[in-house]
């Protein structure tokens, strides 16, 4: 197989991270950077525009992957909805901005979808035929691979896991609806819970609390935070369940900050999980952690160029 070279990004509301990948997984090189404000429209293909310039007297660069934060229609490789952690980013079209100007193959996706891909490709869905991958950060994320390949549903939004409703009078959603999924198993959820039993048991209570602080009070014994992490876990533990009901698809992957706890996490996942389903489905799930953690999203995108230009 002729080496190929991929320069691919992965763009988030807060940093853009990019990496030079091959067609068979290795990574040269890799940094990051802020993502630039408002017009992203304009700023973000900049950026890339910029980082392509300084890599490509250093890489023949054949493709370019992106995944990327919002709905990404893959066909025409444009960004058809995002929210406001990245202002003015719909409509940018990365192979009309970037692709038409350097006469190069240009690929996008979402990034849930694209660290599903890397998973496939490189982590611990390979080999797998059939999983689910899911992200809890500040929402939840999620994306389905059924014989070896993406599901993308009609609207290019399948696996839009953080929206399916749990609590149909629950918390307001960042979508407009009420009662969503990420609204209870998110890493923002779980600080609100925790803020929201501070003020309930009438103790200081402020801004600056991380999930990585609540889980540390929990295993140091901590009454409140062990009320709070307990609904958390039961929350993430209720979703899965459901999905599994739907997709019966024996593997669920899981990334995000707080899967970075491993085994004591995905212990007590697992053990709850098999509360909340019938037998059959108990022996034949597993729940795992993702593997490739912070470079998911880049080696999905590099995959998805990949296949793009036919080079794998």
């Amino acid at each position: 197989m002729e080496l190929r070279y991929c320069l691919s990004f992965d763009i988030g509301g807060t940093f853009i991270k990019y990496a030079i990948i091959d067609n068979k997984g290795m990574i040269y090189k890799k940094d990051k950077i802020n993502t630039p404000s408002y017009p992203a429209k304009e700023t973000i293909p900049n950026t890339l525009i910029d980082i392509f310039n300084k890599l490509k007297s250093e890489f023949n660069i054949d493709c370019i992957g992106v995944s990327t934060a919002g709905q990404v229609d893959v066909d025409k490789c444009e960004i058809k909805y995002a929210t406001n952690s990245i202002p003015g980013y719909i409509g940018t079209n990365f192979r009309e901005c970037i692709g038409k100007r350097f006469n190069i193959p240009v690929f996008a996706d979402n990034d849930v979808n694209s660290a599903a891909i890397g998973e496939m490709w490189l982590g611990n869905g390979r080999g797998v035929k059939n999983f689910l991958c899911m992200t809890l950060g500040t929402g939840v994320g999620g994306a389905i691979i059924i014989d070896n390949k993406l599901h993308r549903g009609n609207n290019y939004s399948a696996g839009e896991i953080g929206h399916f409703i749990i609590f149909p009078n629950g918390y307001k959603c960042s979508c407009g609806l009420n009662g969503c999924y990420e609204r209870y198993a998110s890493t923002s959820a779980l600080i609100r819970i925790y803020k929201e039993e501070l003020i309930k048991n009438n103790l200081p209570c402020n801004d600056t609390y991380t999930g990585e602080y609540i889980v540390d009070l929990y295993y140091k014994g901590d009454s409140i935070a062990s009320l709070v992490y307990d609904k958390f876990l039961d929350y993430i533990s209720y979703g899965i369940s459901n999905l599994i009901r739907i997709l019966d698809i024996g593997l669920v992957l899981i990334g995000g900050g707080i899967s970075e706890q491993g085994d004591p996490f995905f212990s007590e996942i697992n053990k709850r999980f098999k509360k909340y389903v019938i037998d059959v489905y108990k022996d034949g799930t597993i729940i795992k952690q993702a593997a490739l953690k912070n470079d998911a999203g880049v080696i999905g995108a590099a995959y998805n160029s990949f296949l793009y230009i036919n080079a794998l």
